[in-house]
């Protein structure tokens, strides 16, 4: 399915926001071996204030911030719990297009 440039835009900083929660990549070039930590915690209170600019994100992206909310926060748990998150469900809902108030997670 092809989404429109704009919403993919959205969806990108949504997928960013999830791999710096969890750690991926947050090694780009940093001189500061703080700099991993602080993005993933930067990033983490983004999604659990929720502000507007989270939910305005969201909502440009095609989602209910509460939804994108709750699964990232399950991944989190899933991790804590497993030693592993539901990372690829996470993914799997920001690229197949899952829509407002449809999300399956």
């Amino acid at each position: 399915m092809s989404i429109m440039p704009e919403r993919a835009l959205w969806v990108a900083v949504l997928h960013r926001a999830v791999e710096d929660v969890f750690g991926i990549g947050t090694q780009r070039g940093s001189a500061d071996p703080a700099a991993p930590d602080l993005e993933r915690d930067r990033a983490l209170q983004w999604v659990l204030r929720g502000g507007p600019d989270f939910r305005d994100v969201c909502e440009m992206a095609g989602f209910e911030a509460r939804t994108i909310r709750r699964v990232i926060l399950a991944g989190l748990a899933a991790q804590r719990d497993r030693g592993k998150g539901g990372l690829p469900e996470i993914f799997a809902l920001l690229e197949g297009g899952e829509h407002q108030g449809e999300g399956r997670i």
